[in-house]
């Protein structure tokens, strides 16, 4: 893809940071050091209590803008005020404890090329945080996923993608489309980058989906109360994007499948916690209503081994609760 002039055309990444001294500089060095150059690198810093914004600061190259917040104020508000002072021809994302490959930019904008008015992803691996850095344990789509053969992209039906098992990605698009839509960030603390998808395709944009994995997603320790959050969280943005697809039978039919799908795992995680709490009154109450988590909970036990094995054999940090 080249510009009018023959150049190259410019792409905006948008890393938001707060707290991330441990993984910021493994970070940038994976954005800059790309075989695709015209680039800038938008850093917000969310008001960091520690040695983030110095680090930032140290690091020499011109391609990187940075933006600091006064004080903490979540990452959507600080994502949101990156793409405002973006000036890049396309827009992706990175979050500050993650990796990318080399190549994933070049491959990225040579996808987009072929319909730039399209919303690009590609594959993602979820690595083990180890103490020689991230190792891969498995992808999040796969080489085949959404009938693709493997290699080339494939257009994605947003139906498709809207009930898929995970729905993390880190698109590349125009700028001039979120800006056209004045698409911002849900104000949640999770998901909002989901809401953020689901409001373009509201709009009718497409998804093309590259069966690479070029982005390194770095599996960090969770918690069970996060997780109730977490989920609540998640039904409240698919009630309210119910009401965006409101034209669109197929993908409001989408939507109230994945809203099942999360109130499944809400109730299999409620089960999980009363069984961890010995709390086995409140569980067995639990499974009498829904007798389907015992199969459930066998399903991800097993899963969980062969994780907790590979996590093991190379040195990888627990993760919380799944």
């Amino acid at each position: 893809m080249t510009t009018i002039d023959g150049t190259e055309p410019k792409i905006s990444i948008i890393l938001p940071a707060y707290n991330a001294e441990k993984y910021i500089e493994e970070t940038i060095f994976s954005v800059i050091q790309q075989n695709y150059k015209n680039i800038e690198l938008v850093i917000c810093d969310d008001g960091s209590t520690d040695k983030t914004y110095e680090i930032i600061r140290s690091i020499n190259d011109h391609r990187i803008v940075t933006l600091r917040n006064g004080q903490n104020m979540g990452v959507s508000f600080t994502r949101d005020k990156a793409i405002s002072v973006a000036s890049g021809d396309f827009i992706t994302f990175i979050d500050a404890d993650d990796c990318w490959l080399p190549s994933r930019l070049r491959k990225l904008i040579s996808v987009l090329a072929t319909s730039p008015n399209s919303i690009v992803f590609d594959d993602v691996y979820d690595c083990h945080d180890t103490p020689n850095g991230l190792v891969p344990w498995s992808r999040i789509w796969g080489e085949n996923a959404f009938g693709c053969d493997g290699q080339s992209a494939v257009k994605v039906p947003a139906y498709k993608y809207i009930q898929s098992h995970r729905l993390l990605m880190q698109p590349i698009l125009s700028r001039e489309l979120i800006l056209k839509y004045n698409i911002k960030h849900s104000p949640h603390s999770f998901w909002e980058d989901v809401s953020f998808v689901l409001d373009l395709l509201s709009k009718g944009i497409e998804l093309i989906y590259l069966p690479e994995p070029l982005y390194l997603y770095r599996i960090t320790p969770g918690s069970a109360t996060g997780q109730k959050d977490r989920d609540n969280q998640k039904l409240d943005i698919l009630n309210k994007t119910l009401l965006k697809f409101g034209n669109a039978p197929h993908l409001v039919s989408a939507i109230r499948t994945k809203i099942k799908m999360v109130e499944k795992d809400k109730t299999y995680m409620k089960f999980l916690w009363k069984i961890k709490e010995k709390n086995f009154y409140e569980g067995f109450r639990i499974y009498f209503r829904n007798p389907w988590v015992i199969k459930e909970f066998h399903t991800r036990f097993k899963k969980d081994i062969i994780y907790n094995l590979h996590r093991i054999r190379h040195g990888g940090k627990k993760r919380g609760i799944r």
